[in-house]
């Protein structure tokens, strides 16, 4: 791309910007909680993430500590397949999940449910299979299918549940040079409702989303990235501002850290200060290869 192409794309990131901020509307309500797509599988060998996570918002009380592993497989060329699982802990600071959205109770349940103010259990695993190819007019580009399976508890909502969500998104580079990248990217996901009878059906509502990263890479290995994220339903919307740094640990190994950021209101958001720290390493060190082809000659 030539500079004065990059510079006339750069023109456009306050807009696109703006537009995704003001095209959310904001309402009162809530959506099972689903992390951003790994897209960064795609950019590297078949690689495992060691993730943690710390979500906190004073206003309510909630706090909720995530650790978890995520792992990529090769499945072609071009493609990979992932898993990722995580263990929640939960405090709720005495605003149990039905004061904070009384309109997702379901039939029968008792007010202050789910009880408990402290727990912890497993989220929903996500498998998941990212590839990348051609589409007519739009060009290259990333797309990828999840699923969460049911393999969770009720009284894990908004953050897991036993439910099952399918999502389809895709990612289009718009701007990228060497040290240089802006990406957008959108889909749907569809939420099929929790089994038992703890939750309505209203808690479980198809999201639309959207966002724009943009990242800046140095030589040295230390990339700089910001990320926007937008998701809306019938009754809900997001906005999540994110701030990343990573750095390269020795080998092929990596450190991210994250600072994000809820935008929508109160009665809306999942969280209202997200910390994250992941740690990618190979699941083949490519040294091992080199070392086998030593000792074969």
């Amino acid at each position: 791309m030539s500079p004065a192409s990059a510079d006339s794309h750069t023109r456009l990131l306050p807009l696109i910007l703006f537009l995704l901020v003001v095209s959310c509307r904001p309402s009162h309500a809530e959506v099972p909680w689903a992390e951003a797509i790994p897209w960064s599988f795609l950019d590297r060998e078949p690689s495992m993430h060691v993730l943690a996570d710390q979500f906190d918002d004073r206003s309510t009380g909630w706090q909720v500590g995530s650790l978890g592993i995520s792992a990529a497989a090769v499945s072609g060329e071009r493609s990979r397949l992932y898993l990722r699982w995580r263990y929640l802990s939960f405090s709720r600071g005495g605003t149990d999940v039905l004061t904070r959205w009384p309109g997702l109770s379901g039939d029968g349940v008792a007010a202050g449910w789910p009880g408990e103010d402290r727990g912890g259990g497993w989220s929903r695993p996500e498998l998941g299979y990212l590839g990348r190819g051609r589409a007519p007019l739009a060009g290259d580009l990333d797309y990828g299918a999840t699923i969460h399976l049911p393999f969770s508890r009720n009284d894990l909502y908004p953050f897991s549940a036993r439910s099952i969500s399918l999502r389809f998104a895709a990612r289009k580079s718009v701007i990228e040079t060497s040290d240089f990248r802006v990406s957008l990217r959108g889909g749907l996901l569809r939420n099929l409702g929790a089994a038992g009878e703890d939750l309505a059906d209203a808690a479980f509502p198809p999201v639309r989303f959207w966002g724009v990263d943009l990242g800046r890479g140095w030589e040295n290995g230390c990339i700089v990235g910001l990320d926007f994220a937008s998701s809306a339903s019938d009754n809900s919307s997001s906005r999540v501002l994110t701030a990343r740094l990573t750095l390269p640990i020795g080998g092929e190994q990596e450190l991210e850290m994250g600072i994000s950021r809820e935008l929508a209101a109160r009665e809306d958001r999942l969280y209202a200060t997200r910390l994250q720290l992941r740690i990618s390493m190979p699941l083949v060190p490519s040294g091992d290869d080199e070392k086998a082809d030593r000792a074969e000659r």
